[in-house]
């Protein structure tokens, strides 16, 4: 069988005893990020029904970020400025707004696809560093990587309920990880390193001060 660094490429032989017992950690790490898409379209729905507009309408209930996020963006987007920001994130999203991409649903669906790299690179880390393991004990800890990562509670009733910056760090953490440790030798080390410095600068992007820096 052959095998990319990261990922086995190739069918596990019929009679193999990980090919019994545990499912592929490629099928589960999808099947994962599948049900973490349909608790965020689950919640924009139930959010729209009690009249939160999209937002934050967890049982908990609470101070929703999101909307703060949303709003500041739009006024961004429109060329006004708020009467304060707090963090970078309002600049990222109103930079997609001029994109053309101003629908709340839409924006959730891209910080979906921005946090589920983060669960990606965490699996990809996970098999590269489990190497000294069977293959059977490395699918498992894949699997395992795969479900918490999407599913955590917090992360679900959190992340997915509105419209968060928390995977968009997440993610930026992760690319460090994997860029300057386990991308591979198909990557030239100093492209590692470059991606991996620079999404580790982005995660301090977080305070005003460095917003007003910036613009």
């Amino acid at each position: 069988m052959m095998t990319v660094e990261g990922w086995a490429v190739g069918e596990v032989p019929a009679g193999a005893p990980s090919a019994r017992r545990f499912p592929s950690h490629r099928i589960t790490l999808a099947v994962v990020l599948l049900i973490r898409l349909g608790f965020l379209l689950a919640f924009h729905v139930h959010s729209h029904l009690v009249g939160e507009d999209g937002f934050n309408a967890a049982p908990y209930g609470g101070l929703d970020d999101g909307r703060y996020y949303f709003e500041t963006a739009r006024i961004l987007a429109n060329g006004e400025q708020p009467e304060y920001v707090l963090n970078a994130f309002p600049h990222v999203l109103a930079f997609f707004m001029r994109l053309g991409m101003g629908d709340l649903l839409v924006l959730k669906l891209m910080s979906f696809v921005v946090s589920s790299i983060a669960v990606v690179l965490a699996a990809t880390v996970t098999w590269n560093l489990t190497r000294h393991l069977g293959e059977q004990a490395r699918r498992l800890a894949v699997i395992l990587v795969s479900i918490l990562g999407s599913l955590f509670p917090s992360s679900v009733f959190w992340s997915m309920n509105s419209l968060m910056r928390d995977g968009w760090i997440l993610s930026f953490v992760m690319i460090f990880i994997w860029s300057t440790s386990t991308a591979g030798p198909f990557v030239p080390r100093p492209i590692r390193w470059a991606v991996g410095l620079a999404a580790i600068l982005a995660v301090p992007i977080d305070g005003i001060e460095v917003v007003e820096a910036l613009v």
